[in-house]
């Protein structure tokens, strides 16, 4: 956010020097990268935990039942199929 200078009688604009007139700071992007990178880790770490926790056949059989449910649970189960990542990390975390 500009400042201001006061010790005149004029107002001077001061801006930060990533940012002017006309010009986006990082923290002003349409697409919030943060936010997104955040919400897909949390989807890949329930993912991978329902996936280790129940088991292939059981999780198959969940994602199955939700594929024939409402909008949303359609939803629901196309993204959380099994996808190569996912299924590596599930084999990472049953061999420890």
């Amino acid at each position: 956010m500009p400042r201001c200078d006061r010790s005149e009688r004029f107002v001077e604009i001061i801006y930060p020097e990533d940012a002017g007139p006309g010009r986006r700071r990082s923290s002003d992007r349409v697409i919030p990268l943060r936010e997104v990178s955040l919400f897909l880790l949390a989807l890949v770490t329930i993912k991978v935990l329902l996936m280790a926790g129940l088991g292939g056949a059981a999780y198959g059989a969940k994602m199955a039942s939700l594929s024939q449910g409402d909008p949303i649970e359609r939803l629901a189960s196309y993204a959380m199929r099994p996808d190569p990542v996912s299924g590596w990390i599930v084999d990472q975390v049953r061999l420890r």
